[in-house]
């Protein structure tokens, strides 16, 4: 069995709602932020698509993937 890898996406767009986000959890991977730069679409996104965090800067999502990474 394939490890679970974990996602990020960067941008709160449909394409990913719509198809990225299905596609991923396809293939057993989960995702757990999203990026956008509005934190209210953000955090409105994350919650409709079942995502745990929600970022609006770039230093503190790359922060959560680099603490993972190492």
């Amino acid at each position: 069995m394939q490890p679970t890898l974990r996602w990020g996406l960067m941008g709160a767009s449909d394409i990913a709602e719509t198809r990225m986000l299905p596609a991923l959890r396809r293939g057993g991977h989960r995702v757990t932020a999203v990026l956008s730069a509005s934190g209210d679409r953000a955090r409105s996104y994350a919650e409709r698509n079942d995502i745990p965090r929600a970022f609006e800067e770039i230093a503190a999502f790359l922060e959560t993937y680099r603490k993972v990474a190492v």
